[in-house]
């Protein structure tokens, strides 16, 4: 049973920093993701890997900047079961790169993603509304 609760996150984790190491993002510059579960362990391990960056040469064979540099081109998913966790990504990553997510109608969804999206008090109106919706909509052009 671990595997919904550890693995997925992971295993996403694991993909996107290499993604982000062997250097994609600078490879394909308009290369945009938007990462499921809250964009795995990424959000609060980014920092772990720009230290990295900066203590060890082989970090830094692929990309001219520090990994956290390229969040900019992620958008990440609101399902963290967590207002705490929320608030943490959207402080983590900005609110313009976060999406409502529900992962409805799976087990470990959240079915109710809306309420913790207004439980979040320290996001304007408007930040709440690029979350709900407006981010989106913006990533699909609509």
């Amino acid at each position: 049973m671990l595997g919904n609760v550890l693995e997925f996150t992971y295993q996403t984790t694991l993909m996107v920093e290499r993604m982000i190491l062997k250097g994609i993002f600078e490879k394909y510059p308009n290369l945009r993701l938007c990462l499921a579960h809250g964009g795995g362990f990424l959000p609060y391990n980014i920092w772990r890997l720009d230290h990295a960056y900066a203590q060890r040469s082989d970090f830094r064979k692929n990309i001219p900047k520090r990994p956290s540099e390229y969040l900019k081109q992620i958008y990440f998913d609101s399902i963290v079961h967590s207002v705490v966790a929320l608030q943490y990504l959207v402080q983590a990553v900005g609110p313009d790169r976060v999406v409502i997510g529900t992962d409805y109608p799976m087990a470990m969804g959240d079915m109710e993603p809306v309420p913790k999206i207004h439980a979040l008090h320290s996001i304007s109106e408007e930040e709440r509304a690029q979350i709900l919706g407006k981010n989106a909509a913006k990533i699909l052009k609509l």
